[in-house]
């Protein structure tokens, strides 16, 4: 008697029922790390935004820093002008500007006038000691004060 053989295949398809929701689990995961992918994409762009209006602002601030140097650098050679006219050294100049806006700063601090000449007595001295000594020393000052005389009446008038 001949001998059948029978062959019988059993498929488990047991693994594929568990893997279909985790699956289904894994493209719902996909999807929120895209949208968190988008929000990033558009926080970078934002940030570059940023990035380029702090740059621009950087250069507005730079130029507006050479325009003050440059008025400086102005003042300081009428100043200097206005020194060698009346015959006094840069030294001499450089003290008369400090006491005028250390005298200016203290003035608008409330200090009294007495209290602020008392404490500009050293600088003063020593402008004084140049050519034509409290003379030139007191020409010099008004001379530098003059052109601010306008703006003295103006802020009397805005106080008083």
């Amino acid at each position: 008697m001949p001998d059948i053989a029978s062959l019988g295949l059993a498929v488990d398809s047991s693994q594929v029922s568990k893997a279909t929701p985790e699956l289904d689990k894994m493209v719902a995961a996909a999807g929120r790390a895209e949208v968190a992918a988008k929000r990033l994409t558009g926080a970078a762009d934002s940030s570059a935004v940023a990035q380029t209006r702090n740059a621009t602002a950087a250069k507005i601030d730079a130029v507006a820093l050479e325009a003050e140097a440059a008025a400086a650098r102005m003042a300081t050679v009428a100043h200097v002008a206005h020194g060698s006219a009346l015959g006094a050294n840069t030294g001499q100049i450089m003290a008369l500007t400090h006491v005028a806006r250390s005298m200016t700063e203290q003035l608008a601090m409330g200090v009294p006038v007495t209290q602020a000449l008392t404490g500009q007595l050293s600088h003063l001295s020593y402008v004084m000691s140049g050519p034509g000594g409290l003379m030139g020393a007191l020409r010099a000052v008004g001379g530098l004060l003059a052109p601010l005389l306008p703006a003295f009446g103006i802020i009397a008038a805005a106080v008083g």
